[in-house]
């Protein structure tokens, strides 16, 4: 994990995690290139998180973006799409693991490490979800713990 030193972290007890990548020509929306070519997947991609950007800015918490681009962990490449539009706002994780489940086990794993009491995580396909949804499913969580 990346260390936070200069990075303010933990302003509130909850943490909004955004799973998503970079949206890279052939490397995102894959699954619709039968239909749509790679410069479109990605730019759709682009809308989504365009969209959830803007929401998310009503969302009581704070926002971690945990990210994969190029070639996956290893890769040294920075996200500068996510960085441009989610601005100061975000602090930004790499993902880990070997498949999806265990990055997203990871990266609540990882803020929960950071001291944060709650954790939402949602991913980049769900560009109509609301700040609403968002600030429920954080207060769902002072009841249960998953929801």
């Amino acid at each position: 994990m990346t260390k936070y030193d200069e990075i303010q972290v933990n302003r509130h007890g909850n943490v909004l995690v955004v799973f998503t990548r970079e949206p890279e020509e052939g490397r995102t929306k894959t699954r619709l290139m039968p239909y749509f070519s790679p410069a479109q997947c990605a730019e759709l991609h682009r809308c989504m998180l365009r969209d959830i950007s803007r929401e998310i800015r009503q969302v009581d918490a704070d926002v971690v973006v945990a990210y994969t681009c190029g070639d996956g962990f290893e890769d040294a490449a920075k996200p500068e799409f996510l960085q441009s539009i989610m601005g100061g706002r975000a602090l930004f994780i790499k993902q880990r693991g070997e498949d999806l489940g265990s990055r997203m086990l990871n990266a609540i794993e990882d803020v929960l490490s950071l001291g944060y009491e709650k954790a939402v995580l949602i991913g980049a396909d769900i560009p109509e979800i609301e700040s609403k949804a968002i600030n429920s499913a954080l207060s769902l969580l002072s009841d249960c713990d998953t929801t």
